[in-house]
């Protein structure tokens, strides 16, 4: 992706350049991704993040995300975290996931749906105060939104082991 550069001190969340585009995700479809955040650090030191709050949006149930996750590219950083009240929150002191100094990290956002069909999704950072770490400031344009997915009722291809070839004998004579 871009090289993202930072202005000023502070640690700034914005959507990532590849954030997903609104569009359609099947009902019962698992870890399907709903946003992705662009975290860059203008300051000095590596940024611990450990602390985000997301809101889901939508014309949805907060059971309709029965897991939420954060991922750093194909590394899931967090265990399914539920909704309540709208609010799915992760927490590790330790760290969710570091930024490093002058440079930028994009999370991705996903979950396991399971809602009704014509539902909308989506997840949002509020404000600020959504996000906890060890940077001098946190700064972005609030709130951060990602696009709005609708769930719609469907089969998700799948591979019939029980099936048989025609003819039975497949035995092709290479001369």
């Amino acid at each position: 992706g871009p090289v993202i550069i930072p202005t000023g001190a502070g640690l700034n969340v914005s959507l990532a350049y590849d954030n997903p585009a609104a569009g359609t995700i099947v009902d019962g479809q698992a870890q399907a991704p709903l946003a992705k955040l662009t975290f860059t650090n203008g300051d000095n030191a590596q940024v611990s993040v450990t602390g985000l709050k997301l809101k889901r949006i939508g014309i949805s149930a907060d059971a309709s995300l029965t897991n939420v996750y954060l991922f750093d590219g194909a590394t899931r950083l967090t265990d399914g975290a539920s909704v309540s009240s709208t609010v799915i929150s992760f927490n590790n002191t330790a760290g969710l996931f570091t930024v490093p100094a002058g440079g930028s990290k994009t999370i991705t956002v996903t979950a396991d749906v399971d809602g009704t069909s014509g539902e909308t999704v989506g997840v949002q950072v509020v404000s600020a105060a959504d996000i906890t770490s060890n940077a001098s400031s946190i700064k972005g344009v609030y709130p951060v939104t990602g696009n709005l997915m609708t769930l719609a009722t469907g089969s998700l291809a799948g591979v019939n082991f029980a099936a048989s070839t025609t003819p039975a004998d497949a035995y092709v004579d290479p001369q």
